[in-house]
C-alpha cells in the first residue's frame, strides 16, 4: 500500500473531501540538471490535488490524515492512462497506411496516427471520470500510531564477561 499525508478539506456525511501535496518523483539529486524527471517535476509545478472519499471515520476538516494507494490500482491507473494512448496512435496509423495504400506517402498514417492518439487520450480521460477515488481509502488520522508487529525472531542467551 502506498500511502500519504492529505489535509481534510470538508466534511459531508460519510464523505470527505482530501488535498493532498504533489510532489515530483524524486526528492532530487546531484544529476537533477540532466534528468527528464527533475526536469518534468520542474515544469509542471508541485500543486495539490484533491479527492473525495468515503469514510466511517470521524474526521473534522482541517485534520491531517493518512490516505492510501493499492499497488493494484497503480497499476491499473497507469495501464488506462498509458496504454490506451499509445494503443490508439498505433491503431490510427496502421489504419491511415492501410488507406494509403503502397507508394501514396505517409501523410494518412501519420494523419492516422495523431486522431487515434487523440482518440485513446479523450478515451483514457473518460474511463478515469467514471472511477473518482481510483482505489484510494482514508487509512487513519495521522496522529494515529501504526501498529506494526515485529517479529523479534528467536531470542538467543547473551553471555557477559567482566574482566
Amino acid at each position: 500500500m502506498i500511502e500519504a499525508v492529505a489535509t481534510v478539506r470538508e466534511v459531508d456525511g460519510p464523505r470527505v473531501l482530501v488535498e493532498v501535496q504533489r510532489r515530483g518523483a524524486c526528492g532530487g539529486c546531484e544529476s537533477s540538471g540532466s534528468c527528464g524527471t527533475s526536469a518534468l517535476g520542474k515544469w509542471l509545478g508541485r500543486g495539490t490535488s484533491q479527492l473525495r472519499l468515503r469514510t466511517n471515520l470521524p474526521v473534522r476538516a482541517g485534520e491531517a490524515v493518512v490516505i492510501g494507494l493499492e499497488e493494484a490500482a497503480l497499476l491499473r491507473a497507469s495501464l488506462l492512462l498509458y496504454l490506451l494512448p499509445v494503443l490508439g496512435l498505433i491503431a490510427g496509423a496502421l489504419g491511415g497506411a492501410a488507406l494509403a495504400g503502397t507508394g501514396a506517402g505517409d501523410w494518412l498514417a501519420i494523419l492516422g496516427g495523431a486522431r487515434g492518439l487523440a482518440g485513446g487520450l479523450l478515451l483514457s480521460r473518460a474511463r478515469a471520470a467514471a472511477l473518482p477515488d481510483a482505489g484510494v481509502v482514508l487509512l487513519r488520522r495521522h496522529d494515529e500510531p501504526v501498529n506494526v508487529l515485529l517479529d523479534p525472531g528467536p531470542v538467543r542467551p547473551t553471555t557477559t564477561r567482566s574482566i
